[in-house]
């Protein structure tokens, strides 16, 4: 049996070949490790939105059946809030638990009625805060509770991820 003989290629020629292959997968590997770390915040930023929601609309819950909490029971019941507020149907502030937040987007979210508990953030508007937004009826009247929890780690990585695809792409590819 005879073996086939390949003709060699040489150092250069190898180098010629597999340096540019090489670079290319580089480029594939860092920018499929970019956008499934991307994809990876974007998912804890939903589990962060859908845990706010929820504890809205326990509150809401809660606040609908009987009377309303004192500012101490409400921040027995959620001791990470920054902020608790009860608004009325047109987003008007009633009582407010906490300190200020540094944006204001229930207006926005607002739309009469409020359709259903709904959450945002951490964005440009609501800072390093997710809020979470839920309706509740008492005595006849809609109201809406909004709940503000910190997030700043979570605010930084999306702010990390938005500068590491405008680096991290462009480099790959010159």
């Amino acid at each position: 049996m005879s073996r086939l003989d390949w003709p060699r290629l040489g150092l250069r020629r190898e180098i010629l070949i597999l340096l540019p292959v090489t670079l290319i997968l580089l480029v594939l590997v860092a920018g499929f490790t970019l956008f499934a770390y991307r994809s990876a915040i974007d998912l804890l930023t939903e589990d962060r939105q859908g845990e706010v929601e929820a504890l809205a609309r326990h509150v809401a819950s809660d606040l609908s059946a009987g009377s309303w909490p004192t500012p101490a029971e409400l921040r027995q019941r959620i001791p990470s809030a920054h902020r608790i507020a009860i608004l009325d149907a047109d987003g008007r502030q009633i009582r407010s638990f906490g300190e200020r937040g540094v944006g204001y987007p229930s207006a926005p979210l607002l739309t009469n009625p409020l359709p259903r508990p709904t959450s945002v953030g951490p964005n440009a508007d609501t800072g390093d805060m997710v809020i979470g937004l839920a309706p509740f009826e008492y005595q006849d009247q809609t109201f809406i509770v909004r709940i503000d929890i910190p997030a700043l780690e979570l605010s930084r990585q999306r702010q990390g991820v938005r500068i590491l695809t405008w680096v991290v792409l462009p480099t790959s590819v010159a």
